[in-house]
């Protein structure tokens, strides 16, 4: 798919308030469920849900990676109403202004992560390498993350190519867990 299709897509899912289902990787069978929150000509943010409702954080992709997109299907409906009969609200938006579409998400994502050191995931080409960490530095081809246990104790550096990052995710569950056992 083109990122001029998947912009407008997006977009549209974005101001109906749909859920939606992502399809990132070569595997069909393997998605995410979230709410847009923004888009640019590059890159998506989302808020991850799970189905039963409760959030997995925000993730940032680049929409080059995006195989599919799905909506307003009977499973995706189905998720919807069992998060209202539950009362499940969502969360408020991440970013206080639209970025305009020439922006990168993934840029953005990485200042406020690098600011914040906040927990992260980033997932990594081939789609079976995830480090977890906090952002350290970005530098002007790569970043640098302080490797973190689930345990919640550094644990060396890592460095990594931006142009080999598929996704950065934070903000879930886990990563708010992690981040209690750091304090």
């Amino acid at each position: 798919m083109s990122n001029k299709f998947l912009y407008e897509v997006l977009t549209k899912c974005q101001q109906q308030g749909n859920l939606v289902a992502i399809y990132v990787a070569q595997d069909m069978n393997v998605f995410e469920l979230g709410y847009i929150e923004a888009v640019t000509d590059y890159d998506v943010l989302f808020r991850s849900e799970r189905a039963d409702g409760y959030s997995e954080g925000l993730v940032v992709t680049p929409l080059a990676l995006i195989s599919q997109i799905e909506a307003e299907n009977d499973y995706l409906r189905a998720v919807t109403l069992m998060q209202n009969d539950k009362g499940f609200q969502r969360k408020e938006a991440f970013l206080e202004t639209v970025p305009k579409r020439k922006h990168s998400l993934m840029a953005i994502a990485s200042n406020y992560l690098e600011q914040t050191k906040r927990v992260c995931f980033v997932e990594v080409l081939g789609g079976e390498s995830v480090v977890m960490g906090v952002f350290q530095e970005e530098l002007e081809e790569g970043i640098c993350l302080r490797n973190v246990t689930e345990e919640g104790r550094y644990d060396g550096y890592t460095w990594l190519k931006k142009e080999d990052i598929t996704a950065l995710r934070w903000d879930g569950t886990r990563e708010n867990e992690i981040e209690k056992k750091l304090k």
